[in-house]
């Protein structure tokens, strides 16, 4: 599990120091079914300055919605992600992911908080192998 958690914290890394220039793109489309089911789509993503934001919406032919966004950004000892969705219907979260690299191991601290006021916080600290 650990080795996992490295990969994939190398991994967002990377992709995060890979943006070193600034950029951004976007996209939509429209997705129709039978019977009237269908939606519209757009999302689009922007990197610089070791950050990399994200954003996307569906609007369904019933008039219902969903939207969310994440950023990823690097710190000094890791990255941080904080992403958020929400749907017409009036619900949301928004959460946020810590990673820190250590001496002495990998830190992890998780934290969110819904639109009815729930909140959590969970950390988690695996040591270094040696």
């Amino acid at each position: 599990m650990r080795s996992q958690v490295l990969l994939l914290a190398c991994a967002a890394l990377s992709f995060a120091a890979t943006a070193a220039e600034a950029g951004s793109r976007s996209q939509s489309r429209s997705v129709q079914g039978r019977f009237g089911h269908g939606y519209t789509a757009s999302r689009s993503a922007s990197w610089g300055d070791g950050a990399v934001t994200r954003q996307g919406q569906r609007t369904f032919n019933n008039g219902m919605s969903q939207s969310g966004w994440s950023t990823l950004y690097r710190t000094d000892d890791g990255y941080t992600r904080t992403r958020s969705a929400s749907g017409s219907g009036g619900r949301s979260v928004t959460g946020t992911k810590d990673v820190s690299f250590g001496e002495d191991g990998v830190t992890v601290n998780r934290s969110g908080v819904t639109g009815s006021g729930d909140s959590w916080s969970r950390s988690r600290t695996w040591p270094r192998a040696d």
